[in-house]
């Protein structure tokens, strides 16, 4: 098994899914120190030139020939049996947090498998109260909040929809300024839809949290 040493690195992981768009993925790649291929999510890496740093999986959504071409250019190879406790993804998650990365961002990982989709909601929900991890896709961007990074910051349009949900039991301490619908220390129930589609007034917004977990979506379809 490969033993990567990524302390202190920003990791992004190829998950299999809905394709990204070119210009968002190079970004992407840009910004990364590592970057590691998932399984079916090294196809697109491959087909845009992203050199990757590890692949693995169990493979039983990447063909042989993709395998090949990309040991061929160095890539090392980690091949998991495709009966096992866990996913790919939170295998790759599992590597990257145990080998000191500082920051991961995942791409793709939603797809037609809504079962895989609301697993990865919440995997990518139980790495983040370890590290920074943003979940990136087709269809929006999802921020998640923890006591490990409990504050989002940007420069926004006005207009822009997001949303936050909680996934713990109560998201402790929320506050909302630079949105149509602000917020001071306020209790975010798991299941609320309290959070759900609200809008940046233009400038910065920031939104924190004293405790619990949550996701700040950004829906990749504005307005919504």
């Amino acid at each position: 098994m490969v033993s990567p040493n990524w302390h202190n690195k920003k990791a992004l992981l190829l998950a299999d899914g809905a394709r990204m768009a070119t210009d968002r993925l190079a970004q992407l790649a840009a910004w990364a120190e590592v970057v590691v291929g998932i399984d079916g999510g090294a196809r697109q890496a491959l087909a845009e030139g992203i050199r990757l740093d590890l692949l693995l999986g169990d493979f039983d959504s990447l063909e042989d020939e993709v395998i090949t071409r990309l040991s061929a250019t160095g890539t090392p190879v980690q091949r998991y049996p495709v009966q096992k406790d866990a996913t790919d993804t939170e295998l790759a998650l599992e590597l990257a947090v145990n080998s000191g990365v500082k920051e991961i961002v995942v791409v793709s990982g939603v797809g037609d498998r809504l079962d895989h989709s609301l697993a990865n909601l919440f995997l990518l929900g139980k790495y983040a109260t370890q590290v920074k991890l943003t979940w990136v896709t087709a269809f929006g961007t999802i921020y998640y909040l923890s006591e490990k990074s409990p504050k989002f910051s940007a420069e926004l349009t006005p207009d822009r929809v997001f949303s936050i949900i909680a996934l713990s039991d109560c998201l402790e301490g929320l506050s909302i300024s630079g949105a149509k619908y602000p917020l001071r220390s306020f209790c975010l129930p798991f299941g609320s839809t309290v959070g759900i589609s609200n809008e940046s007034t233009g400038g910065k917004l920031e939104i924190t949290i004293k405790r619990g977990l949550g996701a700040v979506v950004f829906p990749e379809v504005n307005k919504a």
